[in-house]
């Protein structure tokens, strides 16, 4: 977590190179970028041969990852309402005590 000066404004905050996201990925991202125009621009340029996609295999991957990103998210969910649950334990358990001292 960045833990920025109190005198710092949200604007100040907004534009701060340094410590950004970008500032990490900043090459990797130009690299990405010339690479893919550059493919962009030659595959304009040369005559090759027209490739044809079908659906069907994006289909069966489509299908496959949205059984699997359902499975992981009922899980998740599961996880998080037990740690409620036994947050809600803990509170009650805690409130029990404290009337039981006073």
């Amino acid at each position: 977590m960045i833990v920025y000066p109190k005198r710092m404004t949200w604007l100040r905050s907004i534009f701060r190179w340094r410590e950004s996201v970008a500032y990490n990925i900043w090459r990797r991202v130009l690299a990405t970028t010339l690479i893919s125009v550059g493919t962009t621009l030659w595959q304009l340029n040369k005559e090759l041969p027209h490739l044809s996609l079908t659906a069907l295999p994006f289909t069966f991957i489509g299908l496959a990852l949205s059984i699997f990103l359902g499975f992981r998210n009922s899980t998740s969910y599961d996880r998080f309402w037990e740690g409620r649950k036994l947050w809600g334990q803990l509170v009650n358990a805690s409130r029990t005590f404290t009337r039981q001292i006073q």
